[in-house]
């Protein structure tokens, strides 16, 4: 755990000091760390790891995503301004990695609580396509990756899906005539995002529409599925299909 005592420095200077812890993983917490010293400063967060070898592999593919151009819109991504502590990867004698700081719930935690809407659900697909689409285009792919890893940033029209948790991320590469190993994270994205439509159908006819849709979305994938290439090509397709 990081002491309450812990403070990190920006490039710039700005002093930052430990909010609340946000989040437990398997590797590790990931907590909120803010500034009073430097007006209009976002509040960060910062994830430890309990080893040095899983912090180099999550830094490394934060790196690669925050190096994207343009940026990505549905991966988490380094922090900007603390490129000294990014590269060190110590804070208070931990592990770490200093990212931005999302402010949201898990989309699981919101179909649990039932504040999935159904004017969601063809963001939700969208956007997490294009998240995985984005992973991609950084040269990797997460065979574990399931929604429970997505949050859901900001509310209503602002609402944004965000991608986090890269530690079982893999390294990919394929040759023009090959299909992308990243693939295989659409199906296990699509099944949860199908169990909780379903789901969701299931406890109340708002979701009915929702769910019919999105069979259709995915009977139309699976027939065209040995067209694709990537998963670029798959949020391509998502997207024509949704409109």
């Amino acid at each position: 755990d990081i002491p309450r005592s812990c403070t990190i420095d920006d490039d710039a200077g700005c002093k930052y000091t430990l909010g609340q812890r946000i989040g437990q993983g398997e590797q590790g917490g990931v907590y909120r760390f803010e500034t009073t010293d430097c007006a209009g400063k976002a509040a960060v967060a910062v994830k430890a790891f309990d080893q040095r070898r899983t912090r180099k592999m999550e830094a490394s593919v934060l790196h690669a995503v925050s190096a994207l151009h343009p940026p990505p819109n549905h991966l988490l991504t380094l922090a900007p301004g603390f490129e000294t502590a990014n590269r060190e990867g110590t804070c208070c004698g931990c592990h770490c990695v200093v990212t931005e700081y999302v402010h949201g719930e898990t989309v699981m935690h919101h179909h649990g609580e039932g504040t999935l809407t159904p004017d969601f659900i063809r963001p939700l697909i969208l956007q997490t396509l294009q998240g995985l689409a984005e992973l991609e285009a950084a040269g990797y792919m997460d065979p574990d990756r399931h929604m429970r890893n997505a949050m859901v940033a900001g509310s209503g029209e602002e609402a944004r899906v965000v991608l986090i948790d890269f530690g079982s991320a893999q390294k990919v590469q394929w040759a023009d005539d090959q299909k992308s190993p990243a693939l295989d994270n659409v199906n296990r994205v699509l099944a949860d995002i199908g169990m909780m439509v379903m789901s969701a159908a299931r406890a109340g006819n708002d979701f009915i529409e929702s769910f019919q849709e999105f069979k259709e979305f995915q009977n139309r994938f699976r027939a065209q599925f040995h067209q694709f290439q990537s998963v670029k090509d798959v949020s391509i397709f998502a997207h024509a299909f949704y409109g």
